[in-house]
């Protein structure tokens, strides 16, 4: 079968009697649609990641390196703390997207090549609430790349840019737990396990 035809039939299998949509062959199409579907969601999250990532390395071709190489160690330090957040894609999503609210800050901050003063460190700093407001709506960001986005600049210490994982109540509960977990145990004994 071609595929527009398969697409064909997969649709009209909503229309098929009771009867009939309890016989194997018609349960493994509908198996076969829904996981089709989801291959299509996942890959237009893909797409849409890299396009994000894409503009965000038109506008700092440093940024765009800079998030490819944050990206390589953020994974792999994850496969040796973690196995399975290095085998989350929405982890992966985040760390590539870490800096993406930097597409707001202005070009004379952005590019700038001497020191930032004090006021140009504060808008700079404002990178991680426009990254945050830049992936509101897409629903396949609003967890652990959220959190990534967000908290970036957090520190061992659990001081931060802003207030701090401490100071500031996470609408992720799965992430931030996961992270304060991981923030915690690493004050505790350093961030190499040594006391």
């Amino acid at each position: 079968m071609i595929k527009g035809e398969e697409q064909e039939t997969i649709g009209n299998l909503a229309a098929v009697p009771e009867s009939v949509s309890s016989l194997p062959f018609v349960r493994r199409l509908r198996g076969r649609a829904a996981s089709a579907t989801l291959d299509a969601v996942r890959a237009a999250n893909e797409a849409t990641v890299a396009a994000l990532a894409a503009a965000l390395e038109l506008r700092d071709d440093k940024t765009g390196s800079h998030a490819r190489r944050v990206t390589a160690i953020a994974l792999s330090i994850a496969r040796v703390v973690d196995s399975e957040l290095a085998d989350d894609t929405e982890a992966r999503f985040g760390y590539l997207l870490h800096d993406i609210g930097k597409i707001g800050i202005p070009d004379r901050i952005l590019l700038k090549r001497a020191a930032l003063t004090f006021d140009e460190k504060r808008i700079m700093e404002t990178h991680t609430e426009l990254g945050e407001s830049l992936i509101s709506s897409l629903p396949h960001l609003q967890g652990v790349a959220r959190e990534v986005i967000v908290h970036h600049h957090e520190r061992w210490d659990g001081r931060a840019i802003h207030a701090g994982l401490r100071a500031r109540r996470s609408r992720s509960p799965r992430a931030s737990s996961r992270w304060r977990m991981r923030s915690t145990r690493s004050r505790a004994t350093g961030p190499t396990g040594e006391r």
